[in-house]
């Protein structure tokens, strides 16, 4: 499996629907974020602590006028309609097959030696020369084994 951008061929509509967005108001005085959200599993559906988080968080980011990019590690390929709903809510998803790379620096803790995947990290950054991220997260403390291969200069949550 190949990293794949999901959001055109799952027919992600870009725009939350109208019943789903808040009634407060949509995005921060000075235009929306562009935020990247790199994961360690695809967040849909949320079936555990993480992803129930994961999911509802960028749901309310995209509801609120936010543009979120998703970037998540797979073991195996997403169900579509499970793309689908991501799609919903991103302006793309983009999905890494889990195959642990050999890191630039060393990784202390075994445990996280296993979320280090070369595409992600040349996806991270391919991701943010088109979109021109405001903020990165990085979901899960594990994630962190990317903080030097992302762009510096911009924020990392």
């Amino acid at each position: 499996m190949t990293p794949v951008d999901v959001t055109a061929a799952a027919g992600g509509s870009r725009e939350p629907a109208a019943l789903d967005r808040p009634t407060r108001a949509v995005a921060a005085p000075g235009g929306p974020l562009r935020i990247l959200v790199l994961a360690p599993s695809f967040p849909f559906p949320p079936a555990h602590g993480g992803a129930v988080r994961l999911y509802h968080s960028i749901r309310g980011l995209a509801a609120r006028g936010h543009h979120v990019v998703l970037a998540a590690l797979v073991d195996e390929a997403p169900d579509p309609a499970h793309l689908g709903e991501m799609a919903r809510w991103c302006r793309e998803v983009r999905v890494v097959p889990r195959t642990p790379s050999p890191s630039p620096r060393p990784i202390r803790l075994f445990a996280f030696r296993k979320y280090y995947v070369d595409a992600m990290a040349l996806a991270s950054r391919e991701l943010e020369r088109r979109h021109r991220f405001d903020v990165i997260h990085l979901d899960y403390t594990q994630m962190g084994v990317y903080h030097d291969a992302l762009p510096r200069g911009i924020p990392r949550v």
